[in-house]
């Protein structure tokens, strides 16, 4: 069958318009991905003992003493670990992790203080910090230590009151006690003292 004259034009001209309409836009994307900063608060930046004295046989028995309150602020909820670290050179403990020395004598640590948290309140919600062996897992909701580390090797986090897993934090605040180990003093020829400066650090989990 032979194909029109108008009917070739009309196919011409259809292919023509085609070819006018391919033309083309460019879009440029950009973004990157910003993980959550977090800021940390302290209600006592400078803990003063003063003058503590020893008992009748020279010893000092251990302690609790009030550090004030830590406050962690995040721009979102992430999950965080707490840690902290001293001057002061370290014992290891009855666990086997490293511990912040409390008093020392002539540079050599007397004893051990362990930085204990209660009244935790996470993102409005009752919570604690457990410190844990990330080898071991996760403890049980009754099977942890409420302390932040000094030892690397350990996490301390944060769980919801009765949590059975690790909770993302946006506001968290809750109180340092300052437990200091109990030492015998043999030396009297220098002081003892607690002078030393704790950092505390947040880090992503």
């Amino acid at each position: 069958m032979l194909l029109s004259r108008s009917f070739i034009a009309a196919l011409a001209m259809l292919g023509a318009g085609s070819a006018v309409a391919a033309t083309t836009a460019s879009m440029q994307i950009t973004g990157k991905i910003v993980p959550p900063v977090c800021d940390v608060s302290l209600t006592m930046p400078i803990v003063e003992l003063g003058s503590v004295e020893l008992d009748a046989s020279g010893g000092f028995r251990d302690r609790k003493i009030p550090f004030g309150s830590m406050g962690v602020s995040c721009s979102a909820k992430t999950y965080v670990r707490v840690s902290v670290k001293g001057t002061m050179p370290g014992e290891t403990g009855q666990l086997g992790a490293q511990m912040l020395g409390g008093w020392s004598q002539k540079g050599v640590t007397l004893s051990s203080i362990a930085i204990n948290t209660q009244g935790t309140v996470i993102n409005g919600l009752p919570g604690k910090i457990v410190m844990f062996d990330p080898g071991m897992g996760v403890p049980g909701p009754d099977n942890h230590v409420v302390a932040i580390s000094a030892d690397p090797n350990y996490i301390s986090t944060f769980m919801l009151m009765g949590g059975k897993t690790v909770e993302a934090v946006k506001t968290a605040s809750f109180d340092l006690v300052g437990w200091y180990g109990d030492f015998v003093v043999k030396d009297h020829s220098s002081e003892v003292t607690a002078d030393q400066t704790l950092t505390f650090e947040v880090n992503y989990l």
